[in-house]
């Protein structure tokens, strides 16, 4: 799944959930999608619910890890 279809699906259940903290969440490796040849983000299902769990831990806790900052 690309990362626009992805974005869209959380939206559905996090409408406030931008683009660019789906990249970000990748760059602190929460996720590592795979790469389609013309080189497009490929999200796995596994890799959908472990952006969606981080964001409803994110919205539920007060927390924040050193080294995972959710901004």
């Amino acid at each position: 799944m690309r990362i626009g279809e992805v974005h869209a699906q959380l939206r559905k259940h996090f409408p406030d959930i931008e683009l660019s903290k789906i990249r970000y969440y990748e760059d602190k490796g929460l996720v590592q999608p795979s790469r389609s040849r013309k080189g497009y983000r490929l999200y796995s299902e596994r890799d959908v619910e472990c952006l969606r769990e981080a964001i409803r831990w994110h919205k539920k806790s007060s927390c924040r890890c050193a080294w995972f900052d959710f901004g």
